[in-house]
């Protein structure tokens, strides 16, 4: 086991990236914004390809869905990278201005801190997806340095217990309990109610030479994910679950999960994925198989992994560990950040487990979004306006339901609190890659 990582071995102080940085984009400040609408959940039926392309590179596009950003990718890595950074130049430009320069920090690290534990963190990431970001960067005209930042900075926020609270929930109902007969996955990103990020959400369609085609959504930059689902059926999604044991020497976790939905055929082969790549630290992820109607959650530090599969046809996990095994490696944190029982993970999980139990065998993806836009503060059994204890937050960034076995999902990108401006529907028709059709 890789010894831990501990906070205080980690400072921050102002670093001459920044001002090196600035000639890269004075000029680069025109990213989109999108105004922040507060209306009624509403669910619109958009077919994926309804969207006019924006713009064309090489194999790869662009489009608008209802005014959700949808990028195609396909080909090689450095391909895959080019398109990326050549059809997002504006919003790659536009973020990492803004982190680097006007921030001079990614959250919780500092410009100096990144420029210290990237390196570190890019000897454990594949050639083939340093290509990509390599592509990335000089799609966008940026340094490589930067887009690497931009792909490592949550393992190093997260084992510096640094930058914003962990808040994301993920359930899936096996189609076996559900009201659709087909898996029913929800999730809920938060992250920051930084809108400029939120006005940067992009769905990503990406099909490889080699691989699995999938849906992934990140942000312009970033090769890695954090939520998608693949051809083969597999849906995932992530929650930080902050632990003591933490390192640098490892696997960036959304390029851990990148390669999950671009490699993984089945379950095993998925835990297989989290369980060889060297961990960085508390993770924990929510993964579900359409083609054998089931799934798992897999609790994760550096050190250690747990894999648990359906109870009663439902996963449901939010930020906390539940294995006691696990659950020994957050007590320093618990102790910094309260009593076990009063955590509003607890709370997320509970309301979650109620919604879900009580309505067994009728989850469909209307309820599915109801869950995910749920208000009510368990402890109290009120509507909390200020979001207590509630299941979606001021910084929901992302709220998505995954339909793996048609390949669907209704997204709620466009606001902040991101269920409040409503969800949009696409139906993907992912292609096979070239492995795939062989």
């Amino acid at each position: 086991m890789t010894a831990p990582m501990r906070p205080g071995k980690i400072s921050e102080t102002q670093d001459t990236t920044a001002k090196y940085a600035r000639r890269y984009y004075m000029i680069k400040r025109n990213l989109e914004r999108f105004a922040i609408l507060f209306v009624m959940l509403a669910v619109a039926g958009i077919a994926a390809h309804a969207g006019e392309p924006v713009a064309k590179q090489g194999n790869g596009w662009r489009e608008d869905v209802d005014g959700i950003r949808v990028v195609h990718l396909s080909g090689s890595p450095h391909d895959i990278g080019f398109q990326h950074g050549t059809l997002l130049k504006p919003e790659i430009n536009f973020l990492l201005n803004y982190f680097i320069v006007e921030e001079s920090k990614f959250f919780g690290a500092g410009v100096d801190v990144m420029q210290r534990n990237a390196p570190r963190l890019e000897k454990f990431i594949p050639a083939d997806m340093i290509e990509e970001m390599k592509g990335i960067a000089e799609g966008a005209g940026v340094p490589y340095e930067h887009v690497l930042w931009a792909n490592t900075f949550l393992d190093v926020v997260s084992a510096i217990w640094s930058g914003v609270a962990p808040n994301c929930s993920n359930f899936a109902v096996m189609g076996s309990h559900s009201g659709t007969g087909h898996i029913v996955h929800g999730r809920n990103l938060d992250w920051t109610a930084n809108e400029q990020l939120a006005a940067a959400n992009t769905v990503f369609v990406i099909t490889p030479d080699e691989g699995i085609s999938f849906v992934s959504l990140s942000w312009p930059g970033m090769a890695g994910t954090l939520t998608g689902m693949n051809a083969q059926q597999i849906s995932m999604g992530e929650m930080t679950s902050i632990s003591d044991e933490a390192t640098m020497d490892g696997t960036p976790f959304m390029i851990h999960l990148r390669i999950l939905l671009q490699q993984a055929h089945t379950l095993d082969e998925a835990y297989q994925i989290l369980n060889t790549l060297p961990r960085t630290t508390g993770y924990n992820a929510l993964v579900t198989d359409g083609k054998t109607d089931d799934g798992f959650v897999a609790e994760m530090s550096a050190g250690h992994i747990f894999r648990k599969g359906p109870e009663n046809g439902m996963l449901i996990r939010t930020n906390h560990y539940h294995h006691p095994g696990m659950q020994k490696t957050q007590k320093k944190v618990h102790a910094l950040l309260g009593k076990e029982k009063t955590m509003e993970s607890f709370y997320r999980f509970d309301r979650l487990t109620e919604l879900l139990t009580t309505n067994d065998g009728k989850v469909n993806p209307e309820l599915a979004m109801s869950f995910l836009s749920d208000k009510i503060n368990p402890k109290t059994g009120e509507i909390s306006e200020d979001y207590t204890n509630t299941i979606y937050k001021s910084n929901t960034l992302q709220s998505v339901v995954m339909l793996p076995q048609t390949q669907e999902m209704y997204l709620a990108l466009k606001t902040m609190p991101a269920p409040e401006g409503g969800y949009v529907h696409i139906q993907f028709d992912l292609p096979a890659a070239a492995e795939e059709k062989e």
